[in-house]
């Protein structure tokens, strides 16, 4: 069995965030626009505030 990737989380106030790395059972970061051409242009969709 592969060990899961880390994820590293600065986004402080999600409930997913333990100690700076996302603990989420899978991740969904999408692209507004369709497309993005850097880091800014995407948005973690698996955020919920807590």
């Amino acid at each position: 069995m592969d060990t899961p990737a880390q994820v590293n989380c600065s986004v402080l106030n999600c409930k997913y965030n333990q100690s700076r790395t996302c603990h989420a059972a899978s991740l969904s970061v999408d692209a507004p626009a369709g497309a993005a051409q850097t880091s800014d242009g995407t948005i973690c969709s698996t955020f919920i505030q807590g």
